[in-house]
């Protein structure tokens, strides 16, 4: 009879609970420290989403969670905690080096990140910001070959072909993916730029981050071969091509790329629907 009362009372505990799927934290991990979790609930459970590999260790003290990472790794897993009152569902991605603030996570704050953002614009606006960061500061594990990937990645950018899988236009400036190649296990996106204004625009830095249509998570898709600062002429148009590493992509996915202009505080974000790419993209391997 004891043990019923029990399990109906975890069970009404459980029912109560508010789930916290609005926008998706992210938690950064390091070598040599902790990275600690405040939540305004005790901590009942978590499961990470890499225990076969064991690349993170976590311990329960009560409202903490303290995370800490046994060795870098290059992609980003997924957490969720399960306190008495909410469950959180967070990504969690290895940096070096990083700013010790970010090691420490106090969702007891007032209301969390994800509860605090309701328009779903401002929350994808956090999480490719979030993205962006983790793109720059992933760890290069499995080295490639950056010399064949270069010489590839100019004879791609010298080929042309009409249309195009997606584009935007701000301003006087036009932005699009012309095409996409897949290539031992690397992506090669061919982009496009035009700019009708009468000054140059300096293009900083680019990054993609995928959407996944399982978990509506974003994802930092890590970038193997960075482009360098580059200005786009006044009333003139170029080619880049960005290298990066070829995700396992579902039909119902998203590609986001992020660009960062010279004196423009707002990046350009570009949506690209997984259903767009060539079909032999989707395909693993």
């Amino acid at each position: 009879m004891r043990l019923q009362k029990t399990v109906v009372l975890v069970l009404v505990g459980l029912l109560r609970l508010t789930i916290v799927w609005a926008a998706t934290d992210t938690i950064v991990v390091t070598k040599g420290a902790v990275t600690a979790l405040t939540f305004p609930s005790k901590v009942v459970t978590v499961q990470l989403g890499n225990t076969q590999e064991q690349e993170c260790q976590y311990t329960l003290a009560g409202h903490l969670v303290l995370l800490k990472a046994q060795r870098p790794f290059p992609s980003v897993t997924n957490m969720v905690v399960i306190t008495q009152r909410q469950v959180y569902y967070l990504l969690v991605v290895y940096r070096e080096p990083v700013d010790m603030a970010l090691l420490n996570v106090d969702f007891s704050k007032g209301k969390s990140k994800a509860v605090a953002l309701t328009n779903e614009q401002e929350i994808l606006r956090k999480q490719l910001s979030t993205c962006n960061e983790a793109v720059d500061t992933m760890v290069i594990l499995n080295t490639i070959d950056t010399v064949i990937a270069a010489r590839i990645a100019a004879d791609y950018r010298l080929q042309h072909k009409k249309g195009s899988i997606g584009r935007m236009h701000k301003a006087a400036i036009t932005f699009k993916l012309e095409d996409v190649m897949k290539l031992n296990k690397l992506l090669y996106l061919r982009w496009y730029w035009s700019n009708r204004a009468g000054l140059p625009v300096e293009i900083v830095r680019m990054s993609v981050c995928m959407k996944s249509a399982a978990t509506t998570a974003l994802m930092p898709l890590r970038t193997c071969l960075k482009l360098p600062p580059q200005t786009l002429p006044a009333k003139s148009g170029l080619r880049q091509v960005l290298v990066i590493s070829a995700p396992i992509i579902d039909k119902a996915d998203e590609l986001f790329a992020v660009v960062q202009l010279r004196n423009i505080p707002d990046p350009l974000v570009l949506r690209i629907k997984a259903g767009a790419l060539p079909k032999y993209i989707l395909e693993p391997g």
